[in-house]
């Protein structure tokens, strides 16, 4: 068994192998990648809101100064997204053990986590693992500029060290002269931690080498040197402003769409409700006859669905999820108003 976690905002996918799918062992996975990337303000999940508050308790006992709240389930704007990554990841997985003939899928999920993360996201403009760290990813020395031939012959930090002081001695005699800020050349490196550097970081005015920097023209038309730190860090805030209004962008023509595909619906409306795979066994109804009995009128509108004698459906669902018929046999009348049931509740009362 295997469990998918993605980053909202960047599209970062985290895969775990799990022997089961109880929240105590959920909770502890979480901690690990909280604890390395830092903990999100909303979590969510398509198991429904009592599976989340499950988790939240047990990351609260584990790690009390961290306050999550849980959000909306099956949220239209985050569930697609997720939905979509875990097909894609369901068809590698599926293809690997096909084509290999192997079962160790558990150690597969980290290389499917890392083709994912490093793949061009349409939305974002650029991989997912760019959108969080500000930078392509790195494997090893496969990822310098450094010629085919010198990687192979690579086999100690010594001569790695040669190389790369080859490479600044070049840097610094082919830099434009108003580019240079030199210091002290006894002072160390903020990058590398190396004594020698010979340039000062326009941002946070420390010491760097050569080939641990990047120049840039600011809006005064003055020439900016930064060290890789700083760059990064300036990269990763304009990225950020960037796919955070293509993303803005894709949300609006998918609403702009599903008000084309679906109508409005009204109170008394009778719905068909379609149950989402994870509130359902394999011989449970994929359907539920429902009647609309109440509506917020937000931008995206939400409907609370009553069933024929099992109950009000808990959660609020919006119009993508309910399809209008004719007739479903409901009649209001028979409604109990008294009696809240999940989605999983209903379809195994049916």
């Amino acid at each position: 068994m295997r469990n998918l976690m993605q980053d909202y905002a960047t599209k970062y996918l985290y895969l775990r192998p799990f022997t089961s799918k109880r929240a105590t062992e959920v909770a502890h996975e979480l901690l690990k990648i909280f604890l390395e990337q830092g903990a999100p303000q909303i979590l969510q999940s398509d198991n429904g809101r009592e599976f989340t508050a499950k988790i939240i308790e047990e990351l609260a006992e584990l790690w009390p100064e961290c306050k999550i709240v849980y959000g909306r389930p099956r949220h239209p704007q985050s569930q697609g997204s997720v939905e979509r990554s875990n097909q894609d990841v369901e068809n590698i997985l599926r293809a690997w053990v096909v084509d290999n003939k192997s079962t160790k899928w558990s150690i597969v999920v980290y290389f499917v986590q890392w083709q994912k993360n490093i793949s061009h996201h349409r939305i974002l403009g650029r991989s997912p693992y760019r959108a969080l760290f500000g930078t392509e990813p790195k494997v090893g020395h496969s990822s310098t500029n450094l010629p085919a031939e010198i990687i192979q012959k690579l086999s100690s930090e010594e001569d790695f060290e040669n190389i790369l002081q080859d490479n600044t001695e070049h840097n610094v005699d082919n830099i434009p002269s108003k580019k240079k800020k030199y210091c002290n050349i006894n002072n160390i490196c903020s990058v590398c931690e190396k004594s020698g550097s010979e340039l000062q970081c326009t941002i946070c005015k420390r010491n760097i080498h050569s080939d641990n920097y990047s120049y840039s023209i600011n809006n005064s038309n003055d020439i900016e040197n930064n060290c890789l730190l700083c760059n990064n860090e300036k990269q990763i805030k304009v990225n950020r402003i960037e796919f955070y209004k293509r993303q803005t962008i894709a949300a609006q023509k998918m609403a702009e769409n599903s008000e084309k595909l679906f109508k409005e619906l009204k109170v008394g409306d009778q719905i068909v409700l379609s149950v989402p795979k994870v509130d359902r066994g394999p011989l449970d109804s994929q359907n539920i006859n429902g009647l609309v009995i109440d509506k917020i009128y937000t931008i995206n509108g939400v409907y609370e669905i009553s069933t024929d004698d099992v109950g009000i459906i808990k959660n609020w669902c919006s119009k993508e999820e309910l399809q209008l018929v004719s007739n479903n046999g409901l009649e209001d009348s028979k409604i109990q108003k008294d009696k809240f049931v999940s989605i999983r509740e209903a379809v195994v009362n049916l």
